[in-house]
This record gives structure tokens, sequence and C-alpha cells, in this order.
């Protein structure tokens, strides 16, 4: 999830209650894709690039420059290759590996499901789901939600013709639900929807 995904949700959360003046100010900074402007020496550029996103999310751009403005990812970079002895050069790109691994649990949406294209398979009957967070269930794994449940046992009558969404964060009511749905989840058809 990027900055812009992450502010409006977060404002929808909150009812929309933050300013336009502070809304605007925060949107300045935001860029609608990663991008990569230099070399890596010692990231490969899929690495390069998330630490570019971390360090972008810790000092991010507003009205003065942001991590990547200052360059810190090649800085980051730059020092691991130079100064890091081989076993810790291993050692942190394991770390890494498992930082993005971890975070990809979370989809892109910010939802703990996996990911899923907006346009839905030809013969495919999906299903969104949208609550708080004992639809959420941040503290399980995906196939341990009820979400998950649903479509291992959908997967296991009919194979391939039925995808549950799961779209729940923690503290939605039924406005921050609907908000959702109007705003983003219409967009990603689905056949039934779930509050």
């Amino acid at each position: 999830m990027n900055r812009r995904e992450a502010i409006e949700r977060t404002a929808m959360i909150l009812g929309y209650a933050i300013s336009a003046p502070a809304l605007a100010g925060i949107m300045s900074g935001c860029k609608s894709t990663p991008t990569l402007n230099y070399k890596p020496v010692f990231f490969n550029e899929a690495q390069a690039s998330l630490i570019g996103e971390v360090v972008e999310i810790i000092l991010p751009k507003t009205a003065t420059p942001g991590a990547k403005d200052a360059g810190v990812p090649q800085f980051i970079d730059t020092l691991i290759f130079e100064t890091y002895s081989k076993e810790d050069k291993e050692i942190f790109l394991q770390n890494l590996k498992g930082f993005d691994e971890e975070s990809i649990k979370v989809n892109g949406d910010g939802f703990n499901d996996r990911n899923h294209e907006k346009v839905k398979k030809e013969g495919v009957k999906r299903i969104m789901v949208i609550g708080d967070s004992y639809t959420a269930a941040f503290d399980y794994q995906i196939n341990e939600t009820f979400t998950g449940i649903l479509q291992t046992r959908l997967d296991e009558k009919f194979p391939g013709k039925y995808e549950v969404m799961n779209c729940a964060t923690p503290a939605w009511g039924g406005e921050q639900e609907f908000l959702y749905f109007v705003k983003e989840g219409i967009h990603y058809q689905p056949d039934y929807v779930m509050l």
C-alpha cells in the first residue's frame, strides 16, 4: 500500500476527520509508483526499491525533501557494499527477504488477504467480504480467517469457480464499509458483497 492509499484509508477510518489543508500537504509528497533513480551496487533492483519505500515511509517527502530525494537508499546501498563483511551482507539480505515476505502477508490494499486483480477471471464469481476487526483477523494467517476457510471450502466443492476477498479493517463501521465499497470495492466487480 502506498502512502496515498494509507491516508485515504485512515481518513475513511476516522470518518474523514482530516482537514483539507493537512491532506493537501501530506499528498504533495506522494508518488503513484515507486521509482529507482540510481544504479544499485549491492542490492538488485527489487531490493533497492524495497529499501527506498521503507526509508521514504520513515522520512517522507513533504515541504522538505524525503529520504529518496536526499539519497538515503543509495547511501545504504553503498554503505553495505563497502563496509559490511560477506557474512553480514548475507544476513542483511536474509533479513530483508524476511521483512518483504512478512509485509506481503497483508496484501497491497492493506487487507489480510492475497492480492486480487481488479478484473476478475472469466467464469469466476467474486465474493467480497467487508467488515471490521473480526473479519480482518490480522492475528491469523490468511487461510485461518473465515474468508480463507470459505475460499478453501468453495475450492473443494467448486474448483476455480469462486474468489473470496477479505476487505476488512479494524474499527470500521457501516459508514466506512459503505464508503470503501463505493470508492474502491466496486472496481473489483464483486458478484456478492457481505457486510
